[in-house]
Formats: structure tokens, C-alpha cells, sequence
């Protein structure tokens, strides 16, 4: 992987964190979070001047815009702050590669949370925190485009 992306992945980890933490313990991700981590994504491209930033703008806007047609479309059952943080999922991917991040997001949180639906443990209007899975869809899509992702090369 190249150096930057392997930076841009490092700062992506180190929001994602609290990130987590937030939307398990209190179910909201807090626009600190949420932008500080797009705006710092954003800053070491600018910085770094490895990749240029307005694609990567327009990627979160895009990514962003994603979930908020389907939050207007499914009654709001997606919160707003896992729209904001997935536009860091699209400053950090290259190109359309937040797509598949949020179908990976999309497929472990059905993964999880469908066995405790069907189970009884939760109910049909628990509010899924859905960053975490934003998080590991994001880290997911960045191994699977690596273009030099090799398992042996550990």
C-alpha cells in the first residue's frame, strides 16, 4: 500500500475509535468526531500533497449524500451522525470505493444484528449503531483495493 494511504488509514483508526465508543455506549456519533476526522483526512492530503483533496471532497459528499437518500427513503433509521462520518469513508477511499465499504457496513451489521433480532434479545425498533460497522466496511474496502494486498507479505 502506498505510504499516504497507509497514513490516511492510521488517522482513519485513531477516530474511529471514539467513534465506536460513542455510538455503542450513547447510539450518536458527535459532529466533533465526525468532521474532525473528515477535516483531518483532508488535511494531511493537503499537507502531504500526496493525493489530490477535491476528489476526495467530492467522495464524501457523495458518500454522505448515499446515506442520506436512504435515511429519507427509510423513514430515518439511519442517524445523521453516520451520514457525516461516512464522508470520511469517501475522503479516504479512492474513486467510488466507499460503495462497497458501505455494503460491507451494511452486510456485518445485518450479520450481527439480524441472530439477536430473530433470537428475541433485541426488538424491531433498536437503534443499531452503525458507525462501527461504517469503520470496519471502510477498513475492509481499503485492504480489498490495495493494489499490492498480499497475506504472505506480512
Amino acid at each position: 500500500m502506498e505510504d499516504c494511504f497507509v497514513r490516511g488509514l492510521i488517522l482513519y483508526s485513531l477516530w474511529l475509535l471514539p467513534v465506536s465508543w460513542f455510538d455503542i455506549t450513547r447510539r450518536r456519533i458527535p459532529d466533533v468526531f465526525s468532521f474532525g476526522c473528515l477535516l483531518s483526512l483532508i488535511a494531511l492530503m493537503i499537507i502531504t500533497g500526496c493525493r489530490p483533496w477535491l476528489p476526495s471532497l467530492v467522495s464524501a459528499a457523495a458518500a454522505s449524500g448515499f446515506l442520506l437518500l436512504l435515511r429519507a427513503l427509510t423513514s430515518r433509521s439511519i442517524g445523521l451522525g453516520d451520514v457525516k462520518f461516512a464522508a470520511s469513508s469517501g475522503a479516504l477511499l479512492p474513486g467510488l470505493q466507499w460503495l462497497p465499504a458501505l455494503s460491507i457496513a451494511s452486510l456485518s451489521a445485518l450479520l450481527v444484528f439480524i441472530p439477536l433480532l430473530i433470537s428475541g434479545r433485541i426488538g424491531r425498533r433498536f437503534r443499531v449503531p452503525f458507525g462501527p460497522f461504517i469503520g470496519i466496511g471502510t477498513m475492509a474496502a481499503a485492504l480489498l483495493a490495495a493494489e499490492r494486498f498480499s497475506p504472505a507479505g506480512f
